[in-house]
């Protein structure tokens, strides 16, 4: 499939001493090396040098290792119907738009907040995708509502999925009365908590964007 155009924003200047940068002719090349490279979800191009380098990480703008110095500027994948600007992250690997908010709710709150921008709360079924979700934690202390909940005695998603063989329970959870699935980031697994009773927190919606065709912010 054909790339429209491509990217994003370019952030900031990058500092990241674990980026093994190679040389490549322009950064039309340096996005194509990305978009046919499995789980690359951000690169990182020097326009004076042409070093280009791939990421599988999707970077903030407070991240620690953003600074001024190197000329490398990072540029992340912006997928249509996904905007940058109004904090939607697109991630390869799943093929889904996430946004961790900026404040805390409890979960029906959250719930009607992720419907009213046409997702779900995030529905976390594989290894890969918890990780990429436990990075948009901006501290390790910081918690998320996900989409799972019990319902009648099981384990469901907010896409109407049973728990499936997947999952990242810490030890002795989930506990019994609490029935809303957490991910924390103190915890780098997920905690179980009382749905209408327990403190408000963040969360995280995800939601299915059109595939294939990119757009640039720049």
């Amino acid at each position: 499939m054909a790339i429209q155009l491509f990217m994003s924003v370019a952030l900031s200047d990058v500092l990241d001493t674990s980026l093994t940068p190679a040389m490549t002719s322009t950064l039309f090349n340096c996005v194509i090396q990305c978009y046919s490279s499995t789980g690359c979800s951000s690169i990182f191009y020097n326009k004076a040098t042409h070093q280009c380098a791939k990421s599988s990480h999707v970077y903030r703008e407070g991240d620690s290792f953003l600074a001024s110095s190197t000329g490398m500027k990072l540029y992340t994948w912006n997928q249509a119907g996904c905007p940058l600007s109004a904090g939607w992250v697109y991630h390869r690997p799943s093929n889904l738009c996430y946004k961790r908010s900026d404040y805390k709710v409890d979960i029906t709150t959250a719930e009607t907040a992720c419907r009213d921008a046409g997702a779900r709360l995030v529905v976390v079924d594989t290894a890969e995708k918890n990780a990429h979700l436990l990075t948009l934690h901006p501290t390790s202390a910081q918690r998320s509502w996900t989409g799972l909940r019990k319902v009648s005695g099981t384990w469901k998603w907010s896409n109407g999925e049973t728990l499936g063989p997947f999952n990242a329970w810490k030890s002795n959870q989930p506990h019994n009365g609490k029935e809303c699935g957490v991910l924390s980031g103190y915890l780098q697994g997920w905690t179980s908590f009382n749905c209408l009773t327990d403190p408000n927190i963040n969360y995280i919606c995800e939601k299915v964007v059109n595939n294939g065709v990119f757009t640039s912010n720049a």
